[in-house]
């Protein structure tokens, strides 16, 4: 089995299976809702949803969906899942800048 080890900037993991050790950026959680908000807004925006719909039709709070937007609050797996419902996309399309 491979070990990961963690580094300031980056994590390793080294596999034992005689694979190469592969080197990943390490990402903090301010990023990640800062991604997943900028990919809500873009495709809220190509759909023509407003934030208040997408909350509504969600089922999140407004109040709170517009916290998570400005990086205020972190929005739970479940209310991410319901998002990606509304948008009618995969939720990993939240994570991912490059997805269409």
């Amino acid at each position: 089995m491979g070990r990961i080890r963690l580094g300031k900037d980056r994590v390793v993991y080294d596999s034992e299976q005689g694979f190469p050790a592969h080197t990943v950026p390490a990402v903090g959680p301010a990023e990640i809702r800062a991604v997943i908000a900028r990919r809500i807004r873009a495709l809220a925006k190509e759909r023509d949803i407003t934030m208040t719909a997408l909350a509504d039709f969600a089922g999140v709070g407004r109040r709170s969906l517009h916290r998570a937007l400005a990086g205020d609050e972190a929005l739970t797996v479940d209310r991410l899942a319901k998002i990606a419902e509304a948008l009618e996309v995969h939720p990993k399309q939240l994570l991912d800048e490059d997805e269409p």
